[in-house]
């Protein structure tokens, strides 16, 4: 009988023990099914901002772009005032000429409408 008894007591603290094994291998499926889930969520996050750094880096290479655009054509608009400046320089420095030379030309205009108007009298 003591052995019975032995037995007996020694199979329910084994099946107390198998039951809280079970109990245990239960709670920590769920818990890793909870860390899977939340790990799936970071990698979806992660993946997101990965894709949108990448985003903004092509907006930001597109910007550079136009941003060296706008930088030549500032060199280009540059150069071409240079070139206005250097022509009305030049303008300007063959105007004393090109007055004595048109007044030289009225002057003789002049004349040659007074020898026209003597011309045409006789």
């Amino acid at each position: 009988m003591r052995l019975k008894q032995e037995f007996t007591r020694a199979d329910v603290s084994v099946k107390y023990r198998c039951l809280v094994l079970e109990k245990t291998v239960v709670l920590q499926s769920r818990q890793l099914e909870v860390v899977g889930s939340a790990m799936n969520e970071a990698r979806r996050r992660i993946n997101y901002v990965v894709e949108y750094a990448l985003a903004v880096n092509r907006r930001a290479d597109e910007v550079n772009r136009r941003v060296d655009r706008v930088a030549e054509y500032s060199q280009a608009v540059k150069r071409r005032a240079d070139g206005v400046i250097e022509y009305a320089a030049a303008v300007d420095h063959q105007l004393p000429e090109f007055k004595s030379f048109y007044l030289r030309h009225l002057h003789w205009k002049g004349a040659i409408g007074a020898v026209a108007g003597l011309m045409s009298s006789i």
